[in-house]
């Protein structure tokens, strides 16, 4: 799903599981600013059953994640650069 439809479609579909990977610049060209799409992340994983896979190397992902209940945090040592930082 397009990070800027993932929140309404989770709440549509009820999925079991989510995965988030990144949230960075690249997805400027669908959404005003990666910070308004982690917000609505945030906002949609709030109160799904869903299982949320997320990568905790990515700030904003993070941020968006934890507001979910269940999430599973998966690392690859990645140091992630300004272009994530909100």
């Amino acid at each position: 799903v397009d990070e800027k439809y993932l929140a309404g479609v989770a709440r549509d579909v009820e999925p079991k599981a989510i995965a988030l990977l990144n949230l960075s610049r690249d997805q400027l060209d669908r959404a005003a600013e990666t910070r308004m799409l982690a917000e609505r992340w945030r906002e949609g994983l709030a109160g799904s059953k869903a299982v949320v896979v997320a990568n905790a190397d990515d700030p904003l992902v993070v941020w968006a994640a934890s507001s979910s209940p269940h999430v599973i945090w998966v690392a690859a040592g990645q140091e992630w650069k300004d272009d994530a930082w909100s």
